[in-house]
């Protein structure tokens, strides 16, 4: 919260080697500063693996809210919001997803990659 003219706070999760628990990992404490009342904006960037929507039990269903929106598949982005509702009642995980769940958009994403 604080000073909302304050520049955001970002934390990074980057490894070359998939299976280290970084997503569940970012999720927890995405999930922790939520519940302590700060707004969170999480962005699944694992193209090879990406589970942050199904962990919070919600789908992208246009390219606004994705990496693939991010990259020019969309006029805005437009994050999932409020995939998760912290414990104060005023924090909040928003989420742009790695790819939209509709099959639709299949080909898209595999071109993005």
């Amino acid at each position: 919260q604080g000073d909302p003219s304050a520049s955001p706070r970002v934390i990074h999760f980057y490894g070359l080697k998939g299976g280290q628990a970084r997503s569940t990992v970012l999720l927890l404490l995405a999930k922790s500063l939520a519940d302590q009342g700060l707004k969170i904006l999480v962005v699944d960037a694992d193209l090879e693996a990406p589970s942050l929507d199904a962990a919070l039990g919600v789908a992208a269903e246009n390219p606004a809210a994705t990496l693939i929106g991010l990259a020019g598949w969309a006029d805005k982005v437009e994050p999932i919001s409020r995939a998760y509702f912290g414990e104060s009642g005023e924090g909040q995980v928003d989420l742009v997803a790695c790819r939209p769940r509709a099959g639709a958009f299949d080909i898209d994403f595999g071109s993005f990659l």
